[in-house]
């Protein structure tokens, strides 16, 4: 069978994922970095544009609001009396501005970016993402400082972002193929007394087993605020209903008098 012929079988056909014992390392190896790749797309576009818009909502936020502050080697000082100081974009989104980090992101009740004193955190539904001040670099920098540094890495921010997914990707293709060797060692030690399954094919077997459950969980995490679980429910279950009638039917074998 062809690759992509094998992913998609190994989302459902039981007897595809048991031949899988059989197939060339090499291959269980594309196999598995796919289904990381699937599984984290959601998450990296989720990401991408998290990241894009809190820069872009700082960089307008500082442009139209009389904010006055500095960054000190990587330490926020502003003038602010009362901190937290909360400054509302729009109806759902804000700018809080932290110094003495008196605010955790668990409880922020709006999406938006709180500025802390040593980083800025973007807060969306789905993705929080903190960023230190030392990327802007060392020495003291103003408003009007921060807003060319801004436009600086909004012209690079694409290739930082592609290298931002690649390294998470990396990351999580590495955790992928320790569980799988863990989950391939616990069959193993279950299997013992079968001595025609070696550690090898319960690892092969394990790197396809894992393809359906791994993708729905980190799409169901990235975009299940999106979602009513009723239809998620709903979804999995006509899913799973079709791949099992497209499951070939075994001929029946006519008795020979």
């Amino acid at each position: 069978m062809r690759f992509f012929t094998w992913f998609l079988k190994s989302l459902y056909h039981r007897q595809s994922i048991l031949a899988s014992r059989f197939r060339q390392t090499i291959h269980i190896l594309g196999h598995v970095c796919f289904t990381i790749f699937v599984a984290l797309i959601p998450y990296c576009l989720v990401l991408s544009v998290s990241i894009w818009s809190g820069i872009t909502l700082i960089e307008q936020t500082l442009v139209e609001e009389d904010i006055d502050f500095l960054i000190t080697e990587g330490v926020l000082q502003t003038s602010v009396e009362s901190t937290p100081s909360v400054l509302e974009l729009n109806e759902s989104h804000q700018i809080i501005i932290d110094p003495t980090n008196e605010l955790t992101v668990d409880r922020l009740d709006y999406q938006g970016i709180l500025l802390q004193e040593q980083s800025v955190v973007f807060h969306t539904a789905n993705v929080n993402q903190a960023l230190s001040y030392t990327l802007l670099g060392e020495g003291v920098f103003t408003k009007t400082d921060i807003l060319e540094k801004l436009s600086d890495i909004k012209s690079f921010l694409p290739i930082l972002l592609v290298i931002i997914s690649i390294i998470v990707l990396s990351v999580m293709i590495g955790l992928a193929f320790l569980g799988i060797s863990l989950l391939a060692f616990v069959g193993h030690f279950l299997q013992r007394r079968n001595p025609s399954i070696t550690y090898v094919h319960l690892w092969k077997i394990a790197a396809h087993t894992i393809t359906l459950p791994v993708i729905l969980f980190a799409w169901i995490i990235v975009i299940g605020d999106f979602i009513p679980l009723l239809l998620w429910i709903g979804l999995v279950v006509a899913l799973y209903c079709y791949l099992i009638i497209r499951l070939p039917q075994k001929k029946k074998s006519r008795k020979t008098a």
